[in-house]
């Protein structure tokens, strides 16, 4: 039987919808052809941006040091990340007791303080059955800055005393050839390892001696070198580095405090770091969660290792291990 008009338009739709629908795989078939490569490039553009893996000398970690030693920990992560390119070690410079608070909430792996672990906190490590290592990294000096010209800068360290117990409260009393003024105490920040030494090593008094707290040790050089009363206290890493164009702007307009104790003449500076009688020296520590063996641990053992300490002997205080002379021939 002959199709009719509507049967042959049927046919004639239905062939024409089965070739458009053909048409359209095609084309999509093609699209997804064409975007392959294109697929392929972005995935491995999204895995090379993938943080590296956490190992010694790869990954990324964020450490927590106290702002006194500014100086020398940014020369070792500028060193330390030059030689290891898959690493990124991230600093927060904050006040010495939340150091220890990061540590103990298990925010960090490892700081950079001016103290130990104390019984309390070895306690609390040793509940947690948390492994921690502490390792002397090197020893600084407290600096004690004034902007004021005298004919020397010598005191007594029992008269420094007396001044940070309250006892007495002028410059004249520190040296009689010394101004009448009140003495004025500007450190970096309150709880920073610069005040805790202090209060630790001649007991001071918060209580009863002016204290002003300018916010970072650059921060209270500048204001020493305005305020003619104030007697500053800073990390001597921030000055002690004779070749730092830094360090020498910053020395530019201050003097340092030297102080008499057992006969002997002691100031911030590098070769008076060595003997332990110095009541300005303070030795820096290293204290790390022994969770691993990744950045952390490679970073440490960079801190530690000769070209490490090189870095703290370059910075003008004194090296845990005094590393080798080098001696070149020609």
């Amino acid at each position: 039987m002959p199709a009719s008009g509507s049967d042959i338009g049927d046919l004639w739709s239905l062939s024409h919808f089965q070739s458009i629908q053909a048409s359209i795989k095609q084309v999509m078939i093609s699209r997804i052809i064409f975007r392959i490569p294109f697929l392929l490039l972005f995935c491995t553009i999204l895995s090379c941006r993938q943080e590296p893996k956490d190992t010694p000398i790869s990954g990324a970690i964020t450490i927590y040091s106290d702002e006194a030693f500014k100086p020398v920990i940014d020369a070792e992560i500028e060193t330390f990340e030059a030689l290891y390119k898959n690493a990124r070690v991230q600093v927060s410079y904050l006040p010495e007791n939340r150091l220890f608070d990061y540590l103990i909430k298990d925010s960090t792996e490892l700081i950079i303080t001016g103290r130990r672990l104390n019984k309390q906190e070895l306690e609390y490590f040793s509940s947690e059955q948390a492994l921690v290592n502490e390792f002397h990294f090197a020893t600084d000096a407290v600096a004690l800055i004034t902007s004021q010209k005298f004919n020397n800068y010598l005191t007594d360290s029992l008269l420094l005393r007396g001044l940070f117990s309250g006892t007495f409260a002028r410059w004249r009393d520190l040296n009689p050839e010394w101004p009448a003024d009140s003495v004025v105490l500007v450190v970096d920040q309150s709880n920073s390892a610069n005040l805790q030494y202090i209060r630790n090593t001649f007991g001071l008094n918060t209580e009863k001696v002016r204290i002003y707290a300018a916010g970072t040790d650059k921060d209270v050089i500048d204001y020493v070198k305005q305020t003619p009363v104030a007697l500053g206290v800073i990390g001597s890493a921030w000055v002690n580095d004779e070749e730092a164009a830094a360090a020498k702007n910053l020395r530019n307009g201050i003097h340092f405090i030297r102080i008499k104790a057992a006969n002997t003449e002691y100031g911030p500076g590098q070769h008076s770091l060595a003997d332990e009688s110095n009541p300005l020296a303070r030795a820096v520590y290293i204290i790390r969660r022994n969770k691993n063996s990744g950045l952390s641990a490679g970073f440490t053992s960079f801190l530690l290792s000769e070209r490490g300490q090189r870095i703290v002997l370059k910075a003008g205080i004194m090296p845990a291990v005094m590393p080798g002379r080098e001696i070149i021939v020609r």
